[in-house]
């Protein structure tokens, strides 16, 4: 399967406005500012996790230049949060967390940037139904990063790659 990046949309199908693409960057900065305070709570959690899944469907479907491992990084630790958290205190991401988190929103703005709306509309309705599905049907980012084709990982993080897998197969 040839690897391929789409920098623009073939057919022009309108963009998101500057004041959306603010108002879903700065929703996400403000969870991971409370994640980082240790404000967070579950709401803020959630945020992030929605918005890793719909930028790696998007990453999957040819917007952003990244490398695959930077969903990886981003879902060990804030499923290390989901698991570890403690009733008694709010949701704290610690440094290593909150890089490898900013680097993902980061990636997402710029894929917010780039797609057109309808992509965008596809990769949250993906991460959605992902979500809704019967838990033996719901894929984790583990499972979509797997889906990557071998070697894809010893790519340079300098290189142009997206990871497309099979849609009927994956949400």
């Amino acid at each position: 399967m040839a690897l391929r990046v789409r920098k623009a949309a073939q057919t022009p199908t309108g963009q998101l406005s500057n004041a959306a693409l603010i108002d879903l960057s700065l929703r996400n900065y403000l969870s991971l500012n409370a994640l980082s305070s240790g404000y967070g709570v579950a709401m803020h959690l959630g945020t992030i996790v929605r918005t890793m899944f719909a930028s790696f469907y998007l990453f999957d479907a040819g917007f952003g230049v990244t490398h695959p491992s930077i969903y990886s990084d981003a879902d060990m630790w804030l499923g290390e949060l989901a698991i570890s958290r403690n009733l008694e205190s709010g949701y704290r991401l610690g440094p290593h967390a909150v890089q490898a988190t900013a680097r993902l929103l980061e990636l997402y703005d710029s894929q917010l940037r780039t797609a057109p709306l309808d992509e965008l509309v596809e990769a949250h309705q993906r991460a959605q139904a992902n979500f809704q599905a019967p838990p033996e049907r719901r894929m984790s980012m583990a499972a979509l990063v797997q889906r990557c084709p071998p070697g894809l990982h010893e790519v340079s993080l300098d290189s142009i790659v997206t990871c497309k897998a099979t849609r009927t197969d994956m949400f």
